[in-house]
């Protein structure tokens, strides 16, 4: 039994192959048009979502304040901050929370054996724009030990991060 060859549809076209395959240069130049063309499309677009965000009032009167119980840091009356900075403002901020939980530790003869800072984002509902939203900073003590003094297994064990 013979199987017949495969039938092309009457509108392909069948090429050598040194006609198929395109040069190197010719390759190169439609990749770059490629490149070109998206990245002018990323920039306009990213120029658009810009100028929408400098114009949105819920990012323009957007106001950060420190909800802790600690009086001596910054943010304790609503502060705007402008959404270049507002990363490093909250992140020095939780940083000022960290320093003085080390200094009310050293005070109480505690030493810091866990500190963190989170610092959230959220979108804006209006112009879809990411913004840093507030922060967190949790810290765990425990009584200082003595230089040549054993840990117990409650120290190790308490002193392990959990999760």
């Amino acid at each position: 039994m013979r199987i017949p060859p495969p039938m092309l549809p009457a509108y392909a076209e069948v090429r050598p192959p040194s006609q198929t395959q395109p040069s190197l240069s010719n390759a190169a130049s439609a990749v770059s048009n490629a490149v070109n063309s998206l990245t002018d499309a990323g920039l306009h677009e990213v120029e658009a979502h810009m100028a929408a965000a400098a114009e949105c009032p819920t990012c323009d009167n957007r106001r950060y304040q420190d909800d802790s119980l600690d009086s001596g840091v910054s943010f304790q009356n609503p502060t705007h901050i402008s959404p270049q900075n507002a990363a490093s403002a909250v992140f020095g901020h939780e940083r000022e929370h960290q320093s003085r939980e080390r200094m009310f530790a050293e005070m109480d003869g505690r030493e810091i054996i866990m500190n963190e800072i989170q610092v959230f984002t959220s979108l804006c509902p209006d112009c879809g724009r990411i913004y840093v939203s507030g922060g967190v900073t949790r810290t765990q003590t425990r009584e200082a030990q003595e230089e040549n003094q054993p840990m117990s297994l409650l120290d190790v064990l308490s002193s392990r991060p959990l999760g």
